[in-house]
């Protein structure tokens, strides 16, 4: 996970919280097509599976968080992390946006019975 601090993010929004596997091009054009910009503030994140991505980020979200299994999306708001589970659903692992993970824990259930 890249190295963020607080300091840097005073006043930010984002906090619609969208964690996915499998981020790409497809995802990231997704993401610059919706106004996703690219972060020019201290901050830095891993390559993906030796892609070099550049860092975006919704302005006055926090930028997007590659972990080693794993990318953290700071939506700008419900309704782009809404429009993003309809087009991507199929890469989300969890969600702070409540509907969404109300989704996914419903799908769970229905697949564990």
């Amino acid at each position: 996970m890249g190295k963020v601090y607080s300091s840097s993010f005073n006043s930010v929004v984002g906090t619609c919280v969208v964690d996915i596997r499998g981020y790409d091009e497809a995802v990231h054009s997704y993401l610059v097509q919706r106004g996703a910009v690219e972060w020019t503030g201290y901050y830095y994140s891993r390559g993906i599976m030796g892609n070099n991505f550049k860092s975006i980020h919704f302005p006055g979200s926090k930028p997007v968080h590659h972990g080693s299994d794993y990318t953290r999306l700071f939506m700008p708001n419900e309704d782009e992390a809404m429009l993003f589970s309809l087009a991507f659903g199929h890469l989300i692992i969890s969600s702070h946006v409540k509907t969404i993970q109300k989704l996914i824990d419903a799908n769970e259930a229905q697949t564990n019975y």
